[in-house]
């Protein structure tokens, strides 16, 4: 499995780096910036991300608009539906507007920090990723 974390904290950056640096290569990014970059390299090297954990609050940008650059550009590459990332946003918000508007963009599940290891590896397994 191939996983982008976006995360600007360390220790969640670290922590969720720890939970999955057991199930396969992992790539980190501190921002939004870099999160699309590295997100567009991997769809022209035809190297897509299994999983990408996306934190709401970032430096540059909010992980929403993240999203959505996200879905776009896998339409654009014309990557069917069954072979797209799954996205799991992160955030210590946990308010219905927020948590509405991640679902609303089409993420696949939303996580609260600081996410726990046992939730993290129940949604893997859901989602056929372990």
């Amino acid at each position: 499995m191939k996983t982008l974390i976006v995360e600007d904290e360390y220790a969640a950056r670290a922590m969720l780096e720890f939970f999955m640096g057991n199930h396969g290569k992992v790539d980190i990014s501190e921002n939004g910036k870099t999160a699309i970059s590295l997100f567009e390299k991997s769809l022209k090297s035809n190297s897509r991300y299994d999983l990408i954990c996306l934190d709401i609050k970032l430096p540059d940008t909010d992980g929403h608009s993240i999203l959505t650059s996200i879905k776009k550009m896998e339409e654009k590459y014309n990557i069917p539906r069954e072979l797209r990332s799954v996205i799991f946003m992160t955030s210590a918000l946990e308010d219905p507007k927020t948590v509405s508007k991640a679902f609303y963009n089409l993420c696949d599940e939303y996580l609260s920090k600081p996410v726990k290891k046992d939730e993290l590896d129940r949604l893997l397994s859901t989602y056929h990723l372990i």
